[in-house]
């Protein structure tokens, strides 16, 4: 689980990132540089996407007890 909430802080930043250099914030964007910003910040969403899906299962498989065999 660690390394999934290691990599949710860096992909925060590049989703970010990736966001307000394709709105221009920094300087024109022409539209090739649009267009692969929009697919990094597409890559990174589903990478983030991904880690939280990693965090969600991990939390779940140790919320998660086997019950106690019963002898019958």
């Amino acid at each position: 689980m660690n390394v999934a909430h290691d990599l949710r802080s860096p992909l925060t930043s590049v989703l970010f990132l990736a966001e307000s250099l394709q709105r221009g914030q920094s300087g024109a964007v022409n539209d090739i540089q649009r267009r692969q910003l929009g697919l990094i910040y597409t890559a990174a969403l589903g990478l983030n996407s991904v880690a939280s899906d990693i965090i969600d299962v991990t939390r779940s498989d140790h919320s998660w007890s086997p019950r106690p065999c019963r002898s019958r």
